[in-house]
């Protein structure tokens, strides 16, 4: 068998078998399809019937452009099915994966100790930090597009290429980062960052602002669009402006930083007892940070030729998201690690590369075995449950099979159920997400009004008769009993099907505006 014909071969089997074994982790956490997911379809579909633009669509931290369309179209030709979502969002996950293994592999060449850089990069990858990465309605799918347009990119900053392909290129890196903000910051910012780091240093180099050309196109090309389209439709793209953290607030933005990023690599042994599978795990993550962050110092002290500028671009792909987090009020709604999924990706294979370079001329083979070995172990003691049985979403389908079987069309929910119900129903009922006042503090606490993320003008203004809600988002959201009386008046009827509460109504209720 040919070199060529086997790398595929070994590609399409690692691409399977990582997505059975992402697929079985999400089932096996018990994460069921919920409205962070199924939201993207139903804008996709407002899309497909003429709303291009989305014109009174109130949104969350902005739009997932790409994920939108895939699951979208997935549904369009496949149907309505959990099945889907829960592939769609392994498959998201293992494209991330394998675009950082196939830019490694590359960089390592042929031969038998290369392979192990793939599995380095493929143990410290896969194993998901947070929830969000097994979701199908996130960035991942943008995360693993911006590792492409990263490498294409180095790939076109070592040729002198024409003008028209300089812009073309910009305005389809501007483009992406319109379909999802988080490009900007993962590819569009470290390109224009890394360009005036060549201008500076390599100014010898009759292209030396070539890389700076393509990312100054690609942030105009997207203010442009942005601007354009918020014209168009009305409103802004996001829901929640982004500002600079308060002074008082920088010192603990940087220590929730700090820990963030150490949970992303295994070490988290806060509140754990001293002999724990929690503290061996966070050994041997430390192991591997402080193995990565010397082999980075190792090649950036060398300062290296041309190779440098890929591992300059997965750098600052971390350390653009790190500042980005820190500096901004984002801890403040995520603290978690879900926003910091760039920094692993972005350090651990910029790191991998600086190894590569290393060590090019002076193989260490034992230094890379016990790190592949290091790398295995850490793999299986953070493996989460696998199971091939979905969860048990039967309350939300009872629900959804009641509301269209008694010819409920359009009512009101909490938003963890409105969405997912709308799904569950095959798209036949229309729920408002709602929130109470007490939880939204606009107004008076008793209200229960429209919840305007990821929401729709036309579905708050909307009259309905019944209104679905869970135990928990019932405390999340405020949505009790009182507020339900206040602001509908006495129910007719209420079905529970097992942790949703479905209350009726014999005439139509309306939201309050605000």
């Amino acid at each position: 068998m040919r070199v060529g014909l086997k790398n595929k071969v070994l590609y399409g089997i690692g691409f399977v078998l990582i997505v059975i074994l992402v697929y079985g982790w999400r089932l096996g956490m018990g994460i069921a399809v919920h409205s962070d997911e199924t939201c993207n379809i139903f804008v996709g579909f407002d899309m497909f019937q003429g709303n291009i633009f989305l014109k009174d669509w109130f949104f969350s931290t902005g739009i997932f452009g790409l994920t939108t369309l895939e699951l979208s179209l997935a549904t369009l030709v496949l149907g309505y099915s959990d099945t889907i979502i829960y592939i769609i969002a392994a498959i998201n996950y293992t494209l991330l994966i394998m675009a950082c293994v196939y830019i490694v592999k590359k960089t390592s060449g042929e031969g038998k100790e290369s392979f192990l850089y793939s599995i380095i990069v493929v143990c410290i990858l896969i194993v998901p930090r947070t929830e969000p990465l097994l979701n199908a309605g996130t960035h991942v799918l943008s995360y693993a597009v911006s590792v492409g347009a990263i490498y294409l990119t180095y790939g076109l900053s070592n040729r002198i290429c024409r003008t028209w392909l300089k812009i073309v290129w910009g305005g389809i890196l501007g483009f992406l980062a319109l379909t999802n903000s988080m490009f900007l910051y993962t590819t569009c910012i470290p390109i224009i960052c890394v360009g005036v780091l060549i201008a500076y240093k390599d100014k010898k180099e009759l292209n030396r602002y070539q890389m700076l050309t393509y990312g100054m196109v690609s942030l105009i090309v997207y203010a442009v669009l942005k601007r354009t389209w918020e014209f168009l439709r009305g409103a802004d793209l996001g829901g929640i402006n982004t500002i600079f953290v308060t002074r008082d607030g920088i010192l603990n933005h940087i220590v929730i930083g700090i820990c963030n990023i150490l949970e992303l690599y295994g070490i988290n042994f806060w509140g754990e007892n001293v002999i724990s599978i929690s503290t061996c795990r966070s050994i041997v993550g430390l192991f591997i940070l402080a193995s990565l962050m010397c082999e980075t110092y190792k090649f950036l002290k060398s300062n290296r030729g041309k190779e440098r500028i890929l591992i300059w671009l997965f750098l600052f792909m971390a350390l653009v998201n790190l500042g980005a987090y820190i500096f901004s009020t984002v801890p403040a709604y995520s603290p978690g690690t879900n926003l910091l999924q760039p920094f692993l990706i972005g350090f651990t294979t910029a790191s991998i590369l600086s190894w590569i370079y290393n060590v090019r001329n002076n193989i260490s083979k034992m230094h890379i075995r016990l790190f592949g070995v290091a790398s295995i172990i850490f793999l299986v003691i953070m493996l989460p449950a696998f199971t091939l049985k979905q969860p048990d979403n039967s309350s939300k389908q009872q629900a959804a099979e009641y509301l269209v079987e008694n010819g409920y069309e359009k009512g009101f929910g909490a938003y963890w159920d409105a969405a997912s119900i709308m799904y569950e129903a095959h798209g036949n009922v229309i729920i408002t997400p709602v929130v109470s006042d007490a939880a939204a503090v606009t107004g008076d606490a008793r209200n229960i009004i429209s919840f305007r993320w990821m929401n729709k003008k036309e579905w708050e203004q909307q009259e309905g008769n019944f209104l679905v809600v869970d135990a928990d988002s019932a405390i999340q959201y405020g949505i009790n009993d009182e507020n339900i009386l206040f602001t509908f008046g006495a129910y007719s009827d209420i079905k529970q099907f097992g942790d949703i509460t479905v209350y009726v109504w014999e005439e139509n209720k309306k939201l309050l505006d605000y």
